[in-house]
């Protein structure tokens, strides 16, 4: 018995593989139409092809009769090649009625391919929490339940103060609610200051006070400056230093400066270390200001804000954040859009907090599903997006 339907099978099986790696390499259709088909010839010349039996020229040594009007049509003249053969033998093939169902399957998926890929959903620049760096991707923003319920204690228990303190119940003219007995060494700070009220002293020969310039330094570091009186409007405004602050940066001394409108004189000083303590939480520090000969000039009230912040997204539009912060409800912590200075432009956050409310709004946060980290905000800038 001769080998040659074992050497037939083989060789179909060769040419049905280079014909699927052609066009899977190029990402072309499979042809259906005899010109199709003879292009797809030319890019088999360099293969070493056994025609299939039924067009192998060497049984009778000529193409098939079939086989001229065929490629007379088509204006491919016939060959007894092996390999024009194959082309032909193909042409028979994808044109035959068995494949048809096969072809339109295939489209069939190529064709709701096409529709999910379309409809993908666009990618734009997000960045979220931490980090702070620009990436290109999907749209990832936390997509939490309906309404997610924030909560912090209406009442505190083992406290020394606040107006929430069941144990002490004091009004602090800080605003604090709950003062712990005792200052969490993790605890961090920034100093907000109010205006300097000037003694009559200060003003000039014509009765007039100038402006002068306030400059507070903690722990030796470099002063920050600001204008010290003479606000157009009557309400005392109070700017939050930068500068985060722990409690030992404190103990190491707190100076402040009352100094000419050039900030080349220091006109009057207040300078000492301040113990971080319930009461210096509670009612701040008190700040006179006098001149070397001990002559007081004005005033100044300075208290320790809670330096914590709980951010949930971040985004290069106000937006997104808006609704996704309108999604979290709270009658004593609200979310809250600010500016940074980072990549992206804004932050979604919750604060400022101590300590202890920062770590359970956290996890509220994170049992909802959402992104929660807690940080000191060191690239928030300005005041929060006003609520609507």
């Amino acid at each position: 018995m001769s080998r040659r339907p074992d050497q037939n099978r083989e060789n179909h099986e060769r040419w049905e593989r280079l014909v699927a790696d052609a066009f899977s390499e190029r990402g072309e259709m499979v042809p259906t139409t005899e010109l199709e088909v003879a292009r797809m010839e030319a890019d088999l010349e360099d293969h070493e092809l056994r025609a299939p039996p039924l067009f192998d020229s060497a049984h009778d040594g000529r193409a098939p009769a079939s086989a001229g009007p065929k490629c007379a049509q088509s204006g491919v003249p016939a060959s007894p090649h092996p390999r024009a053969a194959a082309g032909r033998h193909l042409r028979r093939v994808v044109t035959g009625p068995w494949l048809s169902h096969g072809i339109s399957a295939a489209l069939g998926a190529l064709a709701a391919a096409v529709a999910l890929w379309w409809s993908r959903p666009a990618l734009r620049p997000v960045v979220l929490s931490g980090t702070g760096e620009a990436t290109t991707t999907r749209p990832v923003l936390p997509r939490p339940a309906p309404e997610v319920h924030l909560s912090l204690p209406v009442e505190c228990h083992d406290c020394c103060g606040g107006t929430s303190c069941s144990a002490q119940s004091s009004k602090c003219p800080s605003g604090r609610r709950c003062i712990p007995c005792g200052v969490d060494p993790q605890a961090r700070f920034r100093l907000r200051v109010g205006a300097v009220n000037v003694s009559e002293a200060a003003a000039g020969a014509d009765g007039k006070v100038p402006i002068y310039r306030l400059c507070v330094a903690v722990a030796n570091e470099r002063a920050t400056c600001m204008q010290a009186n003479g606000y157009a409007d009557e309400s005392e405004p109070w700017r939050v230093l930068p500068r985060v602050v722990a409690a030992q940066d404190m103990l190491a001394g707190v100076r402040f400066e009352l100094r000419s409108g050039d900030e080349k004189s220091v006109l009057a000083l207040w300078s000492r270390p301040v113990v971080v303590a319930e009461e210096t939480l509670c009612k701040g520090l008190f700040v006179p200001l006098k001149t070397e000969a001990g002559e007081p000039l004005g005033s100044v009230s300075a208290f320790l804000q809670d330096a914590q912040y709980v951010e949930i997204a971040r985004a290069g539009r106000v937006g997104p954040l808006a609704e996704l912060g309108a999604q979290l409800s709270s009658k004593t912590v609200a979310a809250q859009v600010m500016e940074t200075t980072g990549a992206a432009r804004f932050a979604l956050v919750v604060g400022p907090l101590g300590v202890d409310a920062a770590n359970r709004v956290r996890w509220q946060l994170l049992e909802a599903g959402l992104s929660a980290t807690v940080t000191t905000g060191h690239d928030l800038v300005g005041l929060a997006r006003p609520q609507r």
